[in-house]
């Protein structure tokens, strides 16, 4: 397939994720014995949602570079996926649909509300990681062709 196909897939991918940090966590005060826990939980909340989203751009951008770098194909989106939907946030998971887009299924333990954007958090966060390693992979690659590159021409003149 294409890089603009997989491209397109990343940012499905992206939104489909984005939508599912961004939906209500359905608190409620009558689940708390206390109004002060139930604030701390809403603000952890909070700021669990503002990180997963500044995640989110990042991941972005790692894309743009594996597509700079005609890393991004759909075979290693897929692998991406398959490499975060595997470790250890079992709970969620990025499911590809038959018409070509995503939508991501978590599964609760205790409590929904304080769990899933937490969970959101690591699988976006593992995402990271897979794509920083591949372009991190590729970079060193070029740097050593180029390197090499360099080193014959000095020992041919």
């Amino acid at each position: 397939m294409s890089n603009t196909t997989a491209y397109a897939s990343a940012l499905a991918l992206i939104d489909a994720a984005r939508t599912f940090v961004n939906s209500r966590p359905g608190f409620s005060p009558a689940n708390y014995n206390s109004a002060k826990s139930y604030r701390a939980d809403v603000a952890r909340a909070v700021k669990q949602r503002a990180a997963a989203l500044e995640e989110l751009k990042m991941l972005r951008y790692g894309f743009n570079a594996m597509t700079a770098w005609e890393l991004l194909t759909d075979e290693s989106l897929a692998d991406i996926v398959e490499i975060a939907n595997g470790k250890g946030w079992g709970s969620i998971k990025a499911l590809q649909t038959q018409d070509g887009a995503y939508r991501m299924e978590f599964i609760t333990g205790q409590y929904y509300p304080t769990e899933y954007r937490r969970a959101a958090l690591g699988w976006v966060e593992e995402m990271l990681n897979e794509i920083r390693i591949r372009n991190l992979e590729e970079g060193c690659r070029r740097v050593s062709a180029q390197q090499a590159a360099a080193r014959a021409e000095i020992l041919t003149t």
